[in-house]
């Protein structure tokens, strides 16, 4: 008798009204479609969310969305429709920051965004509204250093980025 494993990874999906999770569990060696609310992202009109970039961090999901308002930014939930907010609008307007490449670090999840001054750069979330903080302007001014290929080894963190002077 083989054992049962469960292997669960949660998307979150909103048009209008519904809310969707997906969840994906395995049993032997077949993979089983769960779908449940997780929460909800209000939606301008017109505006679908296209969640990218699902990071389980604290017992939260962190979701890449847009609302059709703010553009792409970091959203939190713990589950609940109710939960489901906001991390903070790091570039303010409809273009949002982009937020990509996460990585969990030293209590924070470490992130590249674009605050629309700074191009794309380090930046830092502990998980509660409001709290992303950008860490460094590694190109200063408005060109990117576009860290990518962020990971941890030994207490450190690594990426890759651009300062103009040693390149990548």
């Amino acid at each position: 008798m083989t054992k049962h494993h469960k292997r669960q990874a949660s998307l979150h999906l909103n048009q209008r009204e519904r809310s969707l999770a997906l969840g994906l569990e395995s049993l032997e060696s077949r993979d089983l479609l769960a779908v449940d609310v997780l929460g909800n992202i209000d939606l301008a009109e017109g505006a679908r969310v296209v969640p990218r970039d699902l990071y389980a961090y604290n017992d939260q999901i962190l979701i890449r969305g847009n609302d059709g308002r703010v553009g792409p930014e970091a959203w939190i939930t713990d589950g609940s429709p109710e939960s489901t907010e906001l991390l903070k609008d790091i570039r303010v307007g409809p273009f949002g920051s982009g937020p990509r490449d996460f990585v969990e670090f030293d209590g924070g999840l470490y992130f590249a965004a674009n605050n629309g001054f700074n191009g794309y750069e380090l930046w830092v979330t502990y998980g509660t509204r409001g709290t992303p903080s950008l860490i460094a302007d590694i190109c200063p001014g408005p060109e990117s250093s576009a860290p990518t290929e962020m990971g941890v080894l030994q207490d450190q963190l690594f990426f890759f980025a651009n300062d103009r002077e040693s390149g990548r």
